[in-house]
């Protein structure tokens, strides 16, 4: 009878000095430190709680279980800020009141407003090297405590964007190769080494610093659903090894490098206990190999990738020099594909292409054939479906780009004669352009090959489903002005079912679409035809006419074809995955990427927490909301889990999976909740939300609902206050960490893709065809563009009263933009002065001004993202305008004087290829003199002017909830 007392004493002791052990953080093959583990990884920090580097939102880290403060019936010490008599100082509150002004009308003392200050713009634009950032360091302990916020919860997801550990096993080609050589003598097989990747079997979650560890049971606690695994050891103790721009990490382009890593503070080499870095470090990216890289591969990975090029040959894409245009580019493109081909057999870029060219109808192209026979062109007719199709037991026609360049290229020069002789044909020019036939025979094309792409279409006159621009001069009865904005805002919204289809194959086939829009003139319908590479996973160019409306903009149009036509990209063949621990849910990463085809059905029947990507560029950034899964309970723990996954094929054509895991406490009190909000990923998060509700919704709707949100917040905010403020109808109250939110909220409402477009100019920056274009981009911005987007920069160039060259830097109102010599030296790595300026284009920055506050004798630049304004007062000097323009009198639209010119002119060459080389697409500058009818354009974004308006409505709203 002691012989079983005896072993569950022994027992009990060996489970008691495992526990002291794994508190005190000694493992068999792990340090004996004595710290806790595992170390939890450093979270991104939230404006609630920052770092010094960014004191304008500062604020002191507050507990997040906070007890209630002393109300009625509740009795306070003497001296106590509740305690009668006592006149409160509130240092956490901003209190607006208002007064009673002429008329009887209510006013505010503008002093009071919260304004946007230098290190707060600063912030707002920093990139940051985040593979996953929260809109809020906390999450709700119930729905309706998110709710009352007015700020939802939610994540960007850059995982190519931030640098991140690899993990790899160093010997796996040298063990392969050994057991092949063993097996081959007749030796025996040695078994296969543990698996690099440990997943949870119930989840399918990826381990990481915060699962729970057993080492002497090896198992481990899923800390996404509480599974519990067995932990296998990994194939070779890993050591700390940055992963930088060999397969999608770091920084660069116009995205930007970076110095450190958002992982966890990294222990000595060789000290991740149990031998895996990814219990201590919170993003990992794993090198597959050998028959693990199998398991995670598809046939289409094994085979090299294709382009195929699509132009369109109308006489209007003739006319326009743009088919020239987009000739000339890809000549250009394949000579560079096959340098680097040579350069690096293994490259991930084509190595096969084929030509397609479309007007009224689709024309294959194929090339001398080896034998001497000519080249021929097949014309694609239409199949039973409508669309054409490949005839069949046809080869397709791809050609190698290293063997068959020179005829390739030659093929490409003649194409725009050959379009230009067809196009006096009646017969070739009648009927609506066949753009959807021609993608579905590159779709063919690429099927055939069971391979995956990249299409390439230059479109000039849009797509045979384009609708039409409606006209203020309809006959019989031309609209009025609310339902011709009403016509004008649907032609925002994609309507083309056709397009969506064609779009789902592509997808499907793994084809990405890169999609020039390069209108001569007049409407085109980008929203529908934003759809191919929207869902596709590609990426769309849009190119207005010039000023003239006569002609794509020369300097846009190359720039665009050159990026088009680059398709080395960081990351094909894609999946995404975003998992959460219990309680929560993810809702809209399909929807706000807009990429991919639904993995289990059409739209809403499947699984909204994954998105097939067929490629993925460095900076593409992913939304997606975190939502209670029952808005009546709450969380099931004090600390929630959210982790996203990226499955993609390398450089090399290697398999990797980058995999970002982040901790969320769980917030109870409306106070710590708001204290956690992180002000510029919130505000990107939220005009994602708004934007792609705008494509189903009225903008007023959404507008509205905007305001409501914010309404919502601003009453919320009265239970931080004492008892006898809660109810003030005569002032605005808001919390400190939210005080900005009214004017980040007045600016979403006022950006351009919320509101109505115009029939202005086709090529201004509210055409339908522009805010469609605008809106399709912003879904994949990062957060400091999203945020540029919202909040423009305004940069003053010259003011007269200060001299009559360049504004001096000394004195301005915001800091001036820092060296780029600097800054390249810190950090050396491609892109990475992406937020600097040249030293001898550091300009001073007027913060968010009203009209009224803007010089007539100054000249302003004003980027917006979308495009760069030059505004010319009338009493600016003349000798300045001379040295930019060569006249003292320049007109709307005026061109810069050439570079080397002189030292002024040079200095704004120098800060407009600065600014342009920080966004993903060209913005072409657009020069605006005082007084013309076409300024408004430039005041139209000074969303200062109705800061007042916007308070007041809110003041006069909340009096109803209050």
């Amino acid at each position: 009878s002691t012989s079983p007392l005896r072993a569950m004493w022994l027992l009990l002791q060996m489970l008691a000095g495992s526990l002291f052990r794994l508190r005190g953080g000694q493992w068999s093959d792990g340090p004996a430190s004595g710290q806790p583990w595992p170390p939890h990884p450093s979270q991104p920090q939230s404006y609630g709680q920052p770092q010094p580097q960014h004191p304008g939102y500062s604020q002191q880290p507050l507990p997040l279980h906070h007890p209630p403060a002393p109300g009625h019936g509740m009795a306070a010490p003497p001296g106590h800020r509740h305690a009668p008599g006592y006149m409160p100082v509130f240092h956490d509150l901003t209190r607006i009141p208002s007064r009673q002004g002429p008329g009887g009308r209510p006013m505010l003392h503008p002093t009071s407003f919260p304004r946007l200050d230098a290190r707060q713009a600063a912030a707002l634009r920093a990139a940051k090297d985040e593979a996953l950032a929260l809109s809020s360091a906390a999450a709700a302990e119930t729905a309706p405590l998110q709710h009352s916020l007015g700020i939802p919860l939610g994540c960007l997801v850059a995982p190519l964007a931030a640098q991140a550990v690899q993990v790899s096993d160093p010997h796996a080609s040298t063990g392969a190769a050994a057991a092949t050589a063993l097996d081959a003598g007749g030796g025996w097989r040695p078994p296969p080494p543990p698996p690099l990747v440990c997943r949870c079997s119930a989840c399918n979650g990826y381990l990481n610093p915060f699962a729970q560890i057993w080492a002497h049971a090896a198992k481990w606690e899923c800390n996404l659903c509480n599974h519990v695994n067995d932990l296998p050891r990994p194939p070779h103790p890993q050591h700390p090894q940055p992963h930088g721009q060999g397969g999608g990490g770091g920084g660069g382009g116009w995205w930007g490098g970076w110095k450190s890593s958002s992982a966890a503070p990294a222990q000595a080499a060789g000290a991740a206990p149990l031998g895996r870095l990814e219990l201590v470090h919170a993003d990992v990216e794993y090198l597959l190999s050998g028959e693990e890289a199998l398991v995670y591969s598809t046939a289409a990975d094994a085979r090299p990738r294709v382009l195929v090029i699509a132009l369109e040959t109308t006489a209007a894409a003739v006319a326009s020099g743009a088919l020239s245009s987009a000739c000339a580019a890809a000549k250009e493109a394949l000579a560079r594909i096959a340098a680097d081909a040579d350069a690096d057999a293994s490259s991930l870029g084509p190595q096969r292409v084929a030509v397609v060219s479309f007007d009224a109808t689709a024309r294959l192209h194929r090339l001398r054939d080896p034998s001497g026979g000519a080249p021929a062109v097949e014309l694609m007719l239409p199949s039973a479906e409508g669309l054409p199709a490949l005839p069949r037991g046809a080869e397709p026609p791809l050609y190698s780009i290293r063997e068959r360049l020179t005829e390739l290229q030659e093929l490409l020069e003649q194409l725009p004669r050959l379009a230009a002789e067809a196009s006096g044909d009646a017969a070739a020019s009648a009927g609506a352009v066949s753009l959807e036939a021609a993608v579905e025979v590159a779709r063919a094309i690429v099927t055939a090959a069971a391979s995956s792409g990249d299409l390439f279409v230059l479109s000039v006159s849009g797509a045979a489903q384009s609708r039409k621009l409606p006209s203020a001069h309809a006959a019989p009865q031309p609209p009025d002005g609310k339902e011709l904005a009403a016509q004008l805002e649907r032609c925002t919204r994609p309507e083309s079912e056709a397009l969506k289809r064609i779009a789902r194959g592509c997808a499907d086939a793994n084809l990405a679409v890169r999609l020039v829009a390069a209108p001569g003139s007049g409407f085109v319908d980008v929203a529908s035809l934003a759809q191919l590479p929207k869902i596709s996973g590609g990426r769309l160019f849009y190119v207005p006419p010039d000023q003239d409306g006569a002609r794509p903009a020369g300097a846009a149009l190359e720039e665009a074809l050159s990026e088009g036509l680059s398709v080395s990209h960081a990351a094909v063949d894609a999946v995404l995955r975003l998992r959460t621990s219990q309680g929560l849910r993810v809702v809209g990463l399909r929807p706000l990427s807009g990429c991919g085809p639904d993995p289990e059905g059409e739209d809403g029947a499947g699984d909204d927490s994954i998105v097939l990507l067929p490629s993925v560029d460095r900076a593409a950034t992913f939304a997606a909301e975190l939502r209670h899964t029952d808005d009546k309970k709450a969380l099931p723990a004090k600390t929630a889990y959210v982790q996203s996954a990226l499955l993609y094929s390398g450089p090399a054509g290697e398999r990797r999976i980058r995999v970002s895991t982040r901790e969320i406490p769980v917030a109870d009190s409306f106070r710590s909740l708001a204290q956690s909000v992180n002000p510029p990923v919130a505000i990107a998060l939220i005009a994602k939300l708004a934007l792609a509700a705008a494509e189903t919704k009225p903008l007023s709707a959404v507008r509205e609902q905007l305001k409501d949100s914010l309404l919502d917040s601003i009453v919320s905010q009265r239970e931080l206050c004492p008892p006898p403020m809660r109810k003030t109808a005569d002032e605005l109250v808001l919390f400190r960490p939210l005080a900005l939110f009214p004017l980040l909220t007045l600016a979403l409402s006022t950006m351009p893709p919320l509101n109505t477009p115009s029939l202005a100019s086709a090529a201004g920056p509210r055409s339908p065809d522009s805010l469609a274009a605008f809106a399709h981009g912003f879904r994949l911005l990062p957060t400091h563009l999203a945020c540029l987007a919202l909040a423009p920069r305004l940069l003053v160039v010259h003011e007269r009263s200060l001299g009559d060259g360049w504004a001096p830097v000394e004195g301005a109102e915001a800091p001036p933009l820092a060296d780029a010599a600097l800054a390249a030296e810190e950090a050396p790595d491609e892109g990475a002065a992406a937020a600097t300026l040249a030293p001898s284009a550091a300009t001073r920055e007027q913060l968010l001004p009203r009209g009224s506050e803007v010089s007539p004798s100054s000249v302003l630049l004003l980027d917006t993202l979308q495009e760069l304004s030059l505004w010319v007062g009338a009493q600016a000097s003349p000798a300045f305008l001379e040295q930019l323009f060569g006249t003292p009198r320049p007109a709307d639209g005026a061109d810069l004087l050439p570079e080397g010119a002189n030292s002024a002119v040079d200095r704004m060459h120098s800060l407009l290829a600065t600014l342009r080389s920080q966004r993903p697409s060209h913005a072409p500058l657009t020069v605006l003199v005082h007084g013309s009818p076409s300024e408004e354009r430039f005041f139209s974004r000074l969303f200062a002017n109705a800061y007042e308006p916007f308070l007041l409505q809110l003041l006069s709203d909340q009096r109803s909830r209050l």
